[in-house]
C-alpha cells in the first residue's frame, strides 16, 4: 500500500465513523452495502484490505458524500475549487447535522484568533445576524422550500424548525461575533427586496397578515442590531464591526472566514445553500470583490453621520408602511 492509498484508505475509514448512525454497526454497513461477507468488512476496518474506487463510491453515495470531499478532508489547502454545499433543513438526517455543526464549530475557533476577520457583502439581510430571530429565520425557510421544485409548497404559519436546527442557527449567531474584525457591505436596497418578497408571499397566501406583521417585527430587530452596530463600531461583545452601504446593487452575496490558517470563502446560491471553497487562492479573489465594494460604498460606522441617519431613517419608512398596509 503506498502513501496515497492509505491515506484514502484511512480518509474512508473516517468518513464511515464519523457519518454513520452510531446505531448502525459498522461491518453491517460495508457488509450491506459493498455484498461482501463479514470477515471480508472486518478486514478493511482493520485497514488489512483498503476499499477500491468503486467502494469507495458507493459508500460515499450511501453516506451522501462527495467522495473528493471524503479523500481531501485532511489535506483542505489542496482543493481549490468551489462545491456546492446542499442541505436539508426541513428534514435533516445527521448528516446534515454534522456539517452544520462542524461548520460553526470551526466559526467558534474566531474567538482564539486575535486577527480573526469576516468579510460580509449582501443584497439581503445578513444570515449571520437573522439567524437569531426565530419569524425571520422561519420565512427564509420558506422562501428556500418554495425555490426547491422537489418539495411541497407549504404556507408559513405550518413549517416547522427543528429544535436542532434552530440551536445550530444560534449557536452560528454567537459564533459569527466572536470574530476580532467584522466588516458588512450592504446593498442599499436589502430591507425593500425583503418587502417585495412579504408582499409575494402574501399575495399567493402563503403568509398572512399576522405571519407578515411578525416578520417585519424582527426585521425591526435586525434594523435596530445594525444602526447600534453604527453608532458604536461594535459587537455586545466588544469586538469591531463596521457597515458600509454600497452605491451599486449586488447580483450575489459573498463572505469570507480567516480563522488561524483556515481561509474559506462562500457565494450564495439559493438563501441557505451556497458554493464553499477552502484554499486560499479563492479566498484571496473572493475577499478582493468584497474590498473592491467596499471602495463603492459609504462606511457609515461612527462616520457619516448624516448619510447613516438617512440610510435607517429610509428603512424605517419602508418597514413602516409595509406594516401599517
Amino acid at each position: 500500500m503506498n502513501n496515497f492509498q492509505e491515506k484514502c484508505n484511512y480518509a474512508i475509514l473516517n468518513a464511515i465513523r464519523d457519518f454513520l448512525p452510531e446505531n448502525v454497526n459498522p461491518a453491517v454497513f460495508l457488509m450491506e452495502v459493498l455484498h461482501i461477507e463479514r470477515s471480508a468488512a472486518y478486514r478493511r476496518l482493520r485497514g488489512e484490505i483498503c476499499f477500491t474506487l468503486g467502494e469507495a463510491s458507493i459508500i460515499a453515495k450511501r453516506l451522501e458524500l462527495s467522495l473528493d470531499l471524503i479523500i481531501g478532508a485532511d489535506d483542505l489547502e489542496k482543493i481549490t475549487f468551489f462545491r456546492m454545499c446542499i442541505t436539508e433543513f426541513e428534514t435533516p438526517n445527521e448528516t446534515d447535522y454534522k456539517l452544520l455543526e462542524d461548520h460553526v464549530n470551526l466559526v467558534r475557533l474566531a474567538e482564539l484568533d486575535p486577527s480573526s476577520r469576516l468579510m460580509i457583502s449582501v443584497n439581503s439581510l445578513p444570515q449571520q445576524i437573522f439567524l437569531q430571530y426565530k419569524n425571520l429565520l422561519q420565512f427564509y425557510l420558506l422562501k428556500w422550500m418554495y425555490q426547491d421544485e422537489r418539495k411541497q409548497t407549504i404556507a408559513y404559519r405550518n413549517i416547522k424548525v427543528p429544535d436542532r436546527i434552530y440551536q445550530i442557527f444560534k449557536n452560528s449567531f454567537k459564533a459569527h461575533i466572536q470574530f476580532k474584525e467584522t466588516h458588512y457591505v450592504l446593498d442599499n436596497y436589502i430591507f425593500l427586496h425583503l418587502i417585495n418578497e412579504l408582499e409575494y408571499f402574501y399575495s399567493i397566501g402563503l403568509i398572512d397578515n399576522d405571519d407578515k406583521k411578525a416578520i417585519l417585527e424582527d426585521t425591526y430587530r435586525v434594523l435596530n442590531y445594525l444602526e447600534n452596530i453604527c453608532e458604536t463600531g461594535k459587537y455586545e461583545n466588544g469586538n469591531n464591526a463596521n457597515i458600509y452601504v454600497s452605491s451599486l446593487n449586488f447580483n450575489k452575496s459573498c463572505y469570507t472566514l480567516k480563522i488561524f490558517n483556515h481561509y474559506i470563502s462562500i457565494i450564495e446560491a439559493c438563501v441557505f445553500n451556497g458554493l464553499g471553497a477552502n484554499d486560499k487562492k479563492n479566498f484571496e479573489i473572493v475577499n478582493g470583490w468584497i474590498q473592491s465594494r467596499c471602495k463603492m460604498s459609504t462606511n457609515i460606522t461612527c462616520c457619516g453621520e448624516q448619510q447613516r441617519i438617512e440610510f435607517f431613517n429610509k428603512q424605517r419608512q419602508l418597514l413602516d408602511s409595509s406594516y401599517n398596509q
